[in-house]
C-alpha cells in the first residue's frame, strides 16, 4: 500500500477520481467518482458489470485502486452526484451561502 493506515489517498486518474484510506485493522474505506455526462439509468448502475467497469476506469492509474476494487465485496449500490447550478453572488454584506444554500436560493 503506498499510503499509510490512518491517512487519506485521493486520486485525480485518468478517467475517475477516487479516495482510499487504508484502516489500522486491515480494511480499507475507498470512494469514486466516474464523470459522467447524463444521469443515465438507475439499472445500469446497479448491473453486475458496474463493478468490472470501475475497475476499467482506474486500471491505466499507476495506483493500488483496482485491486481494491476488484477485492471488495459487496460494493454499495452507486447513486450519482450533480452540480448544482452557480448563481452570480454568493455573499452579499455579512451574508454568506454556503453549499445547498446558495444552490437552492433566490439570491
Amino acid at each position: 500500500m503506498d499510503v499509510e493506515p490512518g491517512r487519506m489517498k485521493m486520486v485525480f486518474g485518468k478517467r475517475c477520481f477516487y479516495c482510499y484510506i487504508p484502516d489500522p485493522d486491515g480494511r480499507i474505506w475507498w470512494f469514486a467518482n466516474p464523470l459522467q455526462r447524463s444521469s443515465g439509468n438507475r439499472a445500469e448502475l446497479d448491473a453486475p458489470a458496474f463493478k468490472g467497469w470501475l475497475t476499467g476506469l482506474v486500471s491505466g492509474d499507476h495506483t493500488p485502486m483496482a485491486r481494491i476494487i476488484e477485492a471488495t465485496d459487496g460494493i454499495i449500490s452507486p447513486y450519482m452526484t450533480y452540480d448544482f447550478p452557480t448563481i452570480p453572488r454568493w455573499h452579499r454584506g455579512r451574508m454568506v451561502l454556503v453549499g445547498e444554500a446558495a444552490a437552492y436560493s433566490r439570491y
